[in-house]
């Protein structure tokens, strides 16, 4: 990241907005075009957003209406592999809540007949019957010590 891109967006970080003049640099720079326009898209989010503390779970809703994907997800940051005791995080394991929505879409994508083929029909029928493909498990909270 350039220090321009980190001067700008230090400045949304206040809220308020970008001035005209900080738009028209963003869109005179020699950014690409995919640059420019999620610094302006981010300038919009923290000047739209009252509760600065719900920063990531509008940045969620924000991923999901631009993908359109209303499957459960995951961002990972390969910068926590840098350091040690971070297993945790890099597990192949799901929440019983994502496994469950997957479960109900491959029941209904085979219900529907919206299968590739015989093998992607099969593939289906054992998600809903409970297997956990690629090797995931099922990602059980600790209960909390009163």
């Amino acid at each position: 990241m350039k220090d321009f891109e980190k001067e700008i967006l230090e400045k949304t970080k206040e809220g308020n907005g970008l001035a005209p003049a900080e738009e028209q640099k963003i869109t005179d720079s020699e950014l690409e075009d995919i640059d420019k326009a999620a610094i302006k898209a981010i300038a919009t989010f923290r000047q739209e957003l009252k509760d600065k503390s719900q920063e990531g779970v509008a940045l969620w809703r924000f991923i999901r209406y631009l993908t359109e994907i209303e499957m459960p997800m995951r961002i990972v940051d390969f910068s926590g592999l840098l350091y040690p005791n971070n297993e945790q995080y890099y597990d192949k394991v799901i929440t019983p809540t994502a496994f469950q929505m997957i479960q109900r879409q491959a029941t209904l994508m085979v219900a529907n007949n919206k299968f590739e083929n015989e093998e992607h029909k099969k593939w289906l029928e054992e998600i809903a019957q409970g297997k956990l493909p690629y090797g995931y498990s099922i990602l059980m909270e600790k209960e909390k010590e009163n």
